[in-house]
């Protein structure tokens, strides 16, 4: 049975060129396992809306920005061309797999009223629900023409939607059609692919956490020579030098392929980490090592008594099909390339 994916306009909207790893990684599993991404007409036409609505902030940012800092005004670039650069890099990259447009031509208006003045989810009670309500006919529609497939719905409308679980009047709605169990409802791209698209069996928690294990060590040191300031008690002290940054401790967040080829698997990681510091200052050494928030190379700390940190770090495993060994680990950031490991 084909698992098909209908990714909602809220995740597309936050990475309209497709860029993040996720994506990637859905084009890979979709390709693998043979399934479609399903796109109702309703989400393709505000894909395009939202391109259009980029390209103007884009190109306003970018007249802003020369005008200002350059004193001129570049003519050639115009928001037409922003639109269609962008429009060009989505097409090219959902040209890898096959897509399916699920038309709207079934949904009838009578059935829409009813769903809004019964107020049936998506639909809410101040009427805001149209599109989520079409999104939804159209994979009853799909599940209901296509016995032998399933479809996951990733939606960051869990308001609508369902917190955790599906809402139970849609739940109710796939079993009147018998298709609770063709049915997997995800808030994110990345919790769908840490459940349903593990690496094969032996590269599982253990194996990824020995693997990764001296590569948080040099992390922490790497963190050790940013130039970090403290925000102690509302006001910001930079110090002068870090002593050292001990790296404590880091927790598995999600992993899933990234990635497939005959050569090797590449295995998106993504990692929790925990850092105390020893600061030294003009007036004398410091020791802080109370919780804070470790955000944009920022230390948070209400108090001047203790400070650890928190950061995520997420990396590139390669792992070879035939040895099932590491090769390779490398930050999963595309403008960096720098090895972190590598036999």
């Amino acid at each position: 049975m084909n698992m098909n994916v209908l990714i909602d306009t809220n995740i597309y909207y936050e990475d309209l060129t497709l860029s993040k790893p996720e994506f990637d990684a859905i084009l890979t599993y979709l390709n693998r396992t043979e399934g479609a991404l399903l796109m109702p007409e309703v989400i393709k036409k505000e894909l395009k809306k939202h391109v259009k609505r980029r390209a103007l902030q884009d190109y306003s940012r970018l007249r802003s920005t020369i005008a200002s800092k350059l004193g001129l005004i570049n003519d050639e670039i115009t928001e037409d061309v922003i639109s269609a650069e962008l429009q060009n890099r989505l097409d090219k990259k959902l040209s890898r797999i096959e897509i399916k447009v699920l038309t709207h031509e079934h949904i009838k208006v009578d059935n829409l009223l009813f769903r809004s003045l019964e107020e049936i989810p998506p639909f809410q009670a101040s009427d805001k629900g149209l599109r989520d309500s079409m999104i939804w006919l159209c994979l009853l529609e799909f599940l209901k023409n296509n016995p032998s497939e399933s479809v996951a719905l990733i939606t960051k409308n869990t308001q609508d939607f369902g917190n955790v679980n599906l809402k139970e009047e849609l739940e109710r709605e796939l079993k009147e059609i018998e298709c609770e169990g063709r049915f997997i409802y995800c808030s994110s791209l990345g919790d769908f692919l840490s459940e349903y698209d593990k690496p094969p069996a032996y590269i599982n928690e253990d194996f990824i956490t020995d693997a990764v294990a001296d590569t948080m060590d040099m992390m922490g040191t790497k963190i050790a020579k940013q130039d970090i300031s403290f925000e102690v008690n509302s006001s910001t002290i930079s110090y002068d030098e870090i002593e050292s940054v001990k790296y404590s401790s880091f927790e598995l967040a999600q992993y899933y392929v990234y990635r497939d080829s005959p050569r090797e698997h590449i295995v998106y990681v993504d990692i929790s980490t925990t850092h105390t510091a020893y600061i030294y200052r003009s007036e004398g050494t410091y020791r802080f090592n109370t919780e804070a928030r470790f955000d944009d190379m920022n230390w948070k700390s209400e108090t001047a008594e203790k400070v650890i940190g928190y950061s995520t770090i997420e990396l590139f495993v390669y792992v070879n099909r035939k040895s099932k060994k590491i090769t390779k680990i490398e930050p999963a950031v595309k403008e960096e390339h720098r090895v972190i490991y590598a036999s």
